[in-house]
């Protein structure tokens, strides 16, 4: 009990460290690097677009908040226009674009960020989860050798991870085997709580 106590304590204080300021501020970091070095830090973006003077790399990310009944689904769109090969600004929207102090990168407590050093500009930064499979890392997401803080949109660890009508198989989620929302989803036309009768 004490102990559970102590690690709910210790997970309170990280979780609260983890604000939009220090996205912001690691997000500043990013201004004047290479699309590679973003691409190797990030992974691929979910979507880009090209207009004349500049490129749009957008990456759509979500992840847990919250614990148990009070776990929500937090999402993150985070944008970087690039011209000539270096980031130029950026601009995130969503209520889980939150990061943890750059003091905590090197804690016990992983943050699945790598926290750019401005001074040394054109340098990958370090990251402080390396990993090879995605069970390693606390999101489940391992993208390129790091660990990402956003879980997989899709992964699951648990049927609760998943959405209504749908199994954790194999950290996916899948739509459960005659699974209905409505009485015209099934053969016989009979939905009874979630399950063609």
């Amino acid at each position: 009990m004490r102990r559970s106590l102590i690690g709910l304590v210790a997970t309170a204080i990280v979780a609260g460290c983890a604000t939009t300021e220090n996205y912001e501020a690691m997000l500043k970091t990013w201004v004047g690097r290479s699309e590679v070095e973003l691409v190797q830090a990030w992974g691929p973006p979910s979507s880009i677009y090209q207009s004349t003077n500049a490129k749009y790399f957008t990456y759509a990310k979500s992840k847990t908040c919250g614990a148990g009944n009070d776990a929500i689904t937090c999402l993150c769109n985070t944008s970087f226009e690039l011209a000539n090969d270096r980031i130029t600004s950026w601009r995130w929207d969503g209520n889980g674009c939150t990061a943890y102090p750059p003091e905590l990168a090197s804690s016990p407590f992983p943050t699945g960020q790598s926290q750019a050093n401005p001074t040394q500009a054109g340098t990958t930064p370090p990251s402080t989860d390396s990993c090879t499979f995605d069970s390693q890392c606390m999101s489940g997401n391992c993208e390129f050798g790091k660990c990402s803080p956003f879980k997989k949109i899709g992964a699951c660890s648990f049927d609760s991870d998943c959405s209504y009508g749908e199994e954790c198989r194999g950290s996916s989620c899948y739509r459960k085997i005659n699974a209905c929302y409505f009485d015209s989803d099934c053969i016989s036309g009979s939905c009874i709580f979630g399950s063609c009768m």
